[in-house]
């Protein structure tokens, strides 16, 4: 009968068994059958016994049939316990059918978990066991982590910890794999050994396999002789395994062994690798490609490699940050590569052997290398990468290749690199042969871009209060208002995009001076907007963000003077403040940081313009003119992962056109304008550690038009007058649409 979805949950007992020969067990689901989705939770107590059992799923087969333990699970989050416990999220043996142990479980967040009687502990995400020749089982998908607790071994005992294991005998087959173990923290104060997965059938078994298991050691202590392999099988093959340091602490006074796969059989330990990155200080460590079951050297099957920083599956570098850069030893490894390195901080290693690598040396993939601990370089400059201190007999070093590609924090990316072995075959180096700009740092460029593109369109706000209060036919005290919204695409080698919203609010006058109306006015303006840049940016692509958000302010002062001949002129003057802001916009491949780039400056600029009206009759007239706008946008430098200046930019532009004006009696009028507007400059340069980066180009011209109607109060009369328009600009460079209504009061 089957044990499905029970759950035993113990939230505080203590149980103690005298006898030598006495024991506690705890079953979550105990059956000749299935045992599926069963659930011990331990919250505290203590259990004192020679020996326990704590399993989530027990199953024992007889007969022929297959059986599935899956998904049983095991957490402890505190207790003590005291003897030669064995923990397993699901425990099967077969003596004659098949065996599926499947997605089990063991968690162990426990403060204190203390083994202190001689002999070995056990703690198995899931285990089988089979004795005969029509037995068979799969150990595929389990997991332990650890993240907490004291394991206290005695002198003579031993803890053996395996995301999967599989005990074969009198003929009987197993394989172990996708198995992960993963401990982030605790105290192992006695001998341990750490398998992603473990398959140690008997001389009478059919060799198993170890395949595509997994260890990852985040953190905890560990005080006595340690073994971390990826998979080990006694006789079969043991390959695709992987195991990755990036944190940990090892005694000096043992014997820690970090191996890719272990067999009994040459040649059968195969791409395994190996991946250091984080902290982890491995002075006291030694990384070996293949072993025998009793971790002695053997050759390896080929494709075993240690890779020193990693590159995870989001394409986010972690490096290798050691304190010392030291390795106790590494042996046997077909290739080594460096992905992650810290300039002038070379990877140390005691001793190297390469005799057991499955072609007698060790290749050094340095073709692709993502930089820390340095701001800028030049070419020529040079740093070592790797440094052995002693050779093994007959061992050597070669290349994969002698070229690289680099990046330096967000800023450099080189050419090619070369990469050398030097220091009569003991060093490998690395020198820079070309230096330029990621393609990440144009984001910088562009964001400064998008603040220029947003205070022109500002430009016209403003614009259109002036030309508002100068036409309204009334003299004295107005105020008025405008506010705009719209959006627009600016080309910059590649394009941005913006949303912008923004108004002007202010005092003016118009003042008869018998040869016509002088105009004098001031005004607030602001502005809000966010935007978007399109483009590539590299390696950085995944990881930044292209959206960002901006904002203005300042104020404007105008003056005017509209001749009783019809020619008019006018000025305006503006200064403020402007910055615009783009969350996670560079990324650091060295490092695997993203940084904000925020861009703050001042801005000021000045508008000229000027033109005659052509009355055509009492309602039909059109309006000539020029104008032009000059903005200056300062320039701002910050660091993200290396220095950045972005120069001021200044924008300068004319147009030239003319609008038609129908008055459709006293209060009602209509208006249309097309003009072309040309850009002189507006280029936004940016220097990244020394380096010029690409540029954003604006120059270049483009149609303008708009079209309002209006409303206004009879001549001379107080009263609200208001404006509806819509104003766009379309070229090959810039183009856009802006929606506004003007507001004036007139005392």
């Amino acid at each position: 009968m089957p044990a499905n979805g029970n759950t035993v949950t113990i939230n505080a007992l203590d149980v103690t068994v005298t006898s030598e020969y006495g024991s506690i067990s705890v079953f979550g689901g105990y059956t000749p059958s299935d045992a599926k989705e069963n659930t011990i939770a331990i919250k505290s107590g203590t259990f004192n016994s020679k020996s326990g059992r704590i399993n989530g799923g027990y199953s024992t087969l007889y007969t022929t049939d297959k059986t599935d333990l899956t998904d049983n699970a095991v957490n402890i989050t505190g207790g003590k316990f005291n003897g030669n416990y064995t923990i397993e999220g699901a425990h099967g043996e077969s003596y004659g059918g098949t065996l599926n142990i499947k997605g089990n479980s063991v968690t162990i967040e426990g403060r204190s978990i203390p083994m202190d009687v001689a002999g070995w502990t056990y703690i198995r995400g899931g285990y089988a066991r089979s004795s005969n020749s029509n037995a068979e089982a799969t150990v595929e998908n389990n997991t332990v982590k650890i993240t907490g607790g004291t394991f206290a071994t005695a002198t003579n005992s031993a803890m053996e910890i395996a995301g999967g294991n599989i005990l074969a005998t009198a003929g009987a087959k197993g394989d172990v794999k996708n198995n992960t173990v993963e401990v982030t923290g605790g105290t192992f104060k006695g001998k341990i050994d750490i398998y992603g997965g473990y398959e140690n059938s008997s001389d009478d078994a059919i060799p198993g396999t170890a395949t595509g298991n997994t260890v990852k050691v985040n953190g905890g202590t560990f005080a006595k002789n340690t073994r971390i392999a990826g998979g080990s099988s006694y006789e079969g093959a043991a390959e695709n395994n992987k195991v990755y340091l990036s944190g940990g602490e090892f005694s000096a006074d043992a014997e820690n062994l970090v191996i890719g796969g272990m067999s009994e059989t040459e040649d059968a330990v195969m791409n395994n690798t190996v991946y250091v990155y984080g902290n982890v200080d491995l002075a006291n460590v030694e990384l070996v490609a293949a072993t025998d079951a009793s971790a002695n050297l053997i050759k390896s099957g080929g494709g075993n490699t240690l890779v020193f920083g990693y590159i995870d599956d989001h394409n986010k570098a972690h490096p290798w940050m050691s304190s010392t850069g030291k390795v106790s030893g590494i042996y046997g490894f077909d290739t080594i590569k460096i992905t992650a390195a810290t300039w002038n901080k070379p990877i140390i290693t005691n001793k190297l052997n390469a005799t057991y690598a499955n072609e007698g040396n060790t290749t050094v993939d340095a073709t692709k290398v993502a930089f820390s601990g340095v701001k800028d370089v030049k070419k020529g400059d040079k740093t070592v990468l790797l440094q052995v201190n002693e050779m093994g007999e007959g061992s050597g070093l070669k290349l994969k290749d002698t070229t690289s590609k680099y990046t330096i924090g967000t800023t450099l990316i080189g050419g090619d690199g070369t990469v050398s072995i030097e220091g009569d075959g003991y060093e490998v180096a690395y020198t820079i042969d070309s230096v330029q700009a990621q393609a990440q740092t144009h984001t910088a460029a562009m964001g400064m871009t998008a603040g220029v593109a947003a205070l022109n369109q500002g430009a016209d706000t403003v614009l259109a209060t002036l030309k508002n209060l100068s036409n309204s036919g009334h003299t004295g005290l107005e105020a008025f208002g405008a506010m705009g919204g719209g959006t627009a695409r600016q080309e910059t080698g590649s394009h941005l995009t913006l949303n912008a919203f923004n108004f002007a609010t202010g005092l003016g006058s118009n003042i008869d001076v018998g040869a016509g109306t002088f105009t004098v006015g001031g005004a607030l303006e602001a502005g809000y907007g966010s935007f978007k840049n399109h483009f590539d940016a590299g390696e950085a692509d995944p990881f930044v963000k292209k959206s960002g958000h901006l904002h203005y302010y300042g104020g404007a002062a105008t003056a005017g003077m509209k001749w009783n001949s019809l020619w008019h002129t006018d000025g305006l003057f503006r200064l403020g403040y402007a910055k615009s802001e783009q969350g996670s916009g560079l990324y650091n491949p060295g490092l695997g940081t993203t940084y904000d780039v925020d861009i703050g400056s001042y801005y000021v600029g000045t508008e000229v313009g000027g033109g005659k009206a052509f009355k055509l009759d009492d309602m039909n007239a059109i309006d000539v003119y020029a104008r032009y706008f000059w903005l200056h946008k300062g320039g701002d430098d910050f660091y993200a992962g290396g220095e950045y200046d972005l120069k001021s930019v200044d924008s300068h532009r004319l147009r030239t056109g003319a609008r038609y004006d129908l008055s459709l009696g006293s209060k009602w009028g209509f208006y249309a304008g097309l003009a072309y507007e040309y850009e002189f400059d507006g280029k936004s340069r940016l220097i990244v550690d020394g380096v010029e980066a690409e540029a954003v180009k604006t120059k270049g011209g483009r149609a303008y038009g708009e079209l309002g109607v209006k409303l206004t109060p009879e001549k001379d009369a107080a009263g609200l007058s208001l404006d509806f328009n819509v104003k766009g600009a379309a070229g090959s460079k810039y183009r856009d649409v802006l929606f506004g209504v003007d507001v004036k009061y007139m005392f």
